[in-house]
């Protein structure tokens, strides 16, 4: 995949137009769409043995109409290899001025290469292994900006290489952080609880930082991971990436 082409398909699938704000204002909307485009350096996911650990494209899109949402997550390598492909249906059973939880049910595709030795010669092969997931999420709204998060992620496999795991993560958001004149950043730390498949679980601390101009449709975000515990657990000791985001 050439990256050129990325980012100039980025910039078109992002660049604001007056007219589609007219379109927005005039027109009823019976549903509504929103998505975020980011260009990484390094693929990190929560779940260790699912990070790519190489450059890599992601798109996180979202269809809502009142409390009902669906949630198609894709992304590739930088060789437009898949790496994972998530179908969210979301429900939103509270919806208050602080309080709001959601649940989720999904169904998750994770794709891994290999090598098959096949007539006297070594072939990539791609290997999919297949969950169902279950997320639940409450979060506590402080201020139009700043909230607090508890969620509970639990994987179930329907294939034979699928890893079953939960994932409880408790974060926070601060947003509206002024960096000068044009720029605002946004600070997202969380701890999270990972036990997968193998006796495999840890304790992590993840940051995730985004600057951007706060009418802007492109942002730069910064994610870092450190394990506080592990066990059985192969991973770094800091793994980290940068990312150019298109918000839709």
């Amino acid at each position: 995949m050439n990256p050129i082409l990325l980012l100039i398909g980025m910039y078109f699938l992002c660049i604001p137009s007056s007219f589609s704000e007219v379109q927005k204002d005039t027109i009823p909307q019976s549903a509504k769409f929103s998505g975020v485009l980011q260009v990484t350096n390094n693929g990190i996911s929560l779940v260790p043995a699912f990070s790519l650990d190489k450059p890599a494209l992601l798109a996180f899109l979202d269809v809502s109409k009142k409390r009902f949402s669906y949630s198609p997550q894709f992304s590739f390598d930088y060789k437009a290899r898949p790496w994972f492909m998530n179908q969210w249906l979301r429900y939103r059973l509270i919806e208050g001025k602080k309080i709001d939880y959601r649940t989720s049910v999904g169904y998750a595709f994770l794709y891994k290469t290999g090598e098959e030795l096949k007539a006297g010669s070594v072939n990539e092969i791609i290997k999919i292994d297949r969950n169902v997931i279950t997320e639940q999420l409450f979060t506590y709204k402080m201020t139009s900006k700043n909230s607090l998060t508890l969620s509970h992620l639990h994987g179930i496999p329907t294939s034979s290489d699928g890893i079953s795991l939960d994932l409880l993560t408790v974060g926070a958001t601060f947003g509206g952080i002024n960096i000068g004149k044009q720029f605002e950043m946004t600070l997202s730390p969380s701890v999270f609880y990972l036990n997968y498949t193998g006796g495999n679980e840890g304790v992590f601390t993840t940051q995730n930082i985004m600057i951007k101009k706060p009418k802007s449709s492109f942002g730069l975000s910064f994610q870092a991971t450190e394990p506080l515990m592990k066990r059985n657990l192969v991973v770094k000791d800091f793994n980290w990436n940068v990312a150019l985001v298109c918000f839709l």
